[in-house]
């Protein structure tokens, strides 16, 4: 279990920096330097404005300063001698300044946001990636619809990325035009500065709590709402069937509004410092203003200069801390979301190396030669004291049909997981082709694995799609799939849809009956060509004549591949050439089904006598 991450900023940022690639590194960089150079053009535009204010109040002043400047002697003696050209001449030169800002400062925002969206779908296709990649027993102890709700999460670490930039550039731009006031005017910027730092402080504490309680509220009542949804949508015949259809909705409701009134305090609070801010700001402004005017002595082309560079300054440093303030409060709304991200990266980190091992494997199959064994394999799930298979030892032959029998809880499924590579033994050994069933072989050894399940999942798409389950368009070899609806024995019924191979069929195959379901699943298994055929109880929930042409179509297939066919009912198993008999996770028998159907059937009689007496 993944360790429980602190709200701390700068522990947050190392953590995001630490899942990014070098390139997005470097990006990074880039992004800082840019922010440092749009903080110095900030400045360099305050000074600007600055000197356009002071001469305009006071031309003559300006005038005569101006005069000595080695720039009078460039452009000419001429020019500054009025003051509409020197008005022109600054005009001009603020114009063009504020241009060039404006220009950088899209230019920077614009790649601000396209970074943190970068890094977003970055960060959600690492997730897929180690939700994929990762072993299937961690991916059973997990909740799907969290799993869901993670991904379309990482949207708001993107959202953090970008708030945290943004915070940054703020930092930057304040922090220079800062440094460049106090070097012109120490005593009247120094309190100024301290007085606006603690203010921000205490108003930023004062609020962090609450915002970090809230936030962590609403994620988890998102959460919660996602889950009821996804029940709702799942179980949809079961809820109208049993009429709960207003149950649900009251599952939701209560979380829904309790969530809304929850993001409104949210709202306001993230907002509150700068509302704050704002009002003191303009306080602090009229008092140094008033300051400067009754108590300091100085001349009017300084006082009026100073005042204008205040001015000039307040205008971009003041709202500035106003963001800074509440794009801190903002970070901490995405915090939560943040937190939830980087926990299940920890937690998907130890599987990231099983995507490199899989790239370095490539696709190929494993070729398929003799038999796979089975040598006193025990497995049980993390957390369980009771293992649910216990010292099997059997041989599957290549090209034979293997029925696998056994009341429900007898682990059945749990040895096909295992068969497949899904899982891996906590003790003894699979052994394919004398080879140990581990590593890149396992994976080779997936690729030649058609399986069908017993309830298949069916997208919403065409009948092409769900059959090259994964290909979509022109990837999809209709060939093969046209091949495969032949083999599934479903080509009659393809062939009189409206569109044939290309007919929409709806999420999870709603304009399909179950038994033209079953089919499209072993079309989907038979796609790319398997040697091993698995049937994880493809007929328990078919009715008797769907069971029979499934049966049909199973069995069209024996000696063209090796099947390995899980069933509870035994009609299934009657045809093949060898039956394992589970019973409390061992094996209790081995052989031909004229061995062992008759002693399993009165074996369930017995139990059924004993049951009812």
């Amino acid at each position: 279990m993944a360790q429980s991450i602190k709200p701390d900023f700068i522990k947050i940022f190392r953590q995001i920096y630490a899942c990014l690639p070098p390139g997005r590194r470097r990006q990074l960089w880039m992004l800082l330097a840019g922010m440092g150079f749009l903080g110095i053009l900030e400045t360099f535009t305050a000074g600007v404005v600055a000197a356009f204010i002071s001469a305009v109040s006071n031309p003559a002043a300006v005038l005569h300063f101006a005069s000595k400047l080695f720039f009078r002697e460039v452009l000419g003696a001429g020019f500054l001698n009025d003051t509409q050209g020197l008005i022109l001449f600054i005009s001009a030169g603020m114009v063009g300044i504020m241009a060039v800002q404006v220009a950088v400062r899209a230019l920077v925002g614009f790649y601000v946001s396209l970074y943190a969206g970068h890094v977003s779908a970055f960060l959600g296709e690492r997730l897929l990636n180690g939700f994929l990649h990762g072993p299937y027993e961690w991916l059973l102890s997990k909740n799907p619809a969290d799993l869901i709700q993670s991904i379309q999460l990482r949207v708001q670490v993107g959202h953090f990325i970008r708030a945290a930039l943004k915070v940054l550039s703020d930092i930057l731009v304040v922090s220079i035009m800062l440094a460049a006031v106090f070097s012109i005017a120490p005593l009247l910027s120094l309190p100024v500065i301290i007085i606006t730092g603690l203010l921000s402080y205490f108003i930023f504490t004062r609020t962090r709590n609450y915002l970090d309680r809230i936030s962590r509220q609403v994620k988890d009542y998102l959460l919660l709402i996602n889950r009821q949804v996804y029940k709702a949508i799942n179980g949809i015949k079961d809820i109208r069937v049993g009429g709960r259809e207003n149950l649900f909705v009251n599952h939701y409701r209560g979380p829904a509004y309790r969530e809304a009134r929850l993001t409104g305090f949210q709202d306001v609070l993230s907002q509150m410092p700068r509302w704050l801010l704002e009002f003191v700001s303009i306080l602090l402004i009229a008092v140094v203003v008033s300051f400067m005017f009754l108590i300091m002595s100085a001349t009017s082309i300084k006082t009026t200069g100073m005042i204008a560079l205040l001015a000039a300054v307040g205008w971009r440093v003041l709202p500035a801390v106003t963001r800074i303030i509440q794009g801190f409060s903002t970070l901490r709304v995405y915090l939560p979301y943040v937190q939830l991200i980087l926990n299940y990266l920890v937690e998907i980190e130890p599987h990231m190396t099983q995507e490199v091992d899989d790239e370095k494997g490539g696709h190929e199959k494993f070729n398929f030669q003799n038999q796979i064994v089975f040598d006193r394999v025990s497995f049980g799930y993390a957390g369980h004291e009771k293992q649910v298979l216990n010292d099997l030892s059997f041989t599957i032959s290549k090209g034979k049909t293997v029925g696998i029998i056994g009341v429900s809880g007898a682990g059945k499924s749990t040895l096909v997981d295992l068969m497949i590579g899904l899982l891996a033994p906590l003790s003894g050994e699979i052994m394919v082709d004398d080879h140990p069933f581990k590593g890149n072989l396992a994976k080779a050894w997936m690729r030649n694995i058609g399986y069908v399940p017993q309830s298949p999942y069916i997208c919403d798409g065409t009948v092409a799609e769900n059959i090259a389950y994964g290909f979509v368009g022109a990837e999809i070899d209709r060939h093969r799939v046209e091949q495969c609806c032949v083999m599934a024995a479903m080509d009659d019924f393809v062939w009189g849809l409206a569109d044939g191979i290309d007919t929409w069929i709806g999420e999870r195959g709603v304009k399909l009956s179950g038994g033209q379901q079953q089919r499209v699943a072993i079309a989907r298994a038979l796609y790319h060509q398997p040697e091993i055929m698995i049937f994880d109880e493809a007929t328990s929930s078919l009715d008797t004549r769907s069971e029979k042409a499934i049966q049909e179509t199973i069995y069209s297939l024996k000696g063209k591949q090796t099947m390995i066919i899980i069933a509870h009912r035994l009609s299934t198993v009657e045809d093949c050439d060898q039956v394992v008999w589970l019973e409390n996770g061992g094996i209790k028998k081995i052989g031909n089904p004229q061995e062992i159907l008759p002693e399993y059937r009165q074996d369930m009689k017995q139990e059924k006598i004993a049951v009812a007496g």
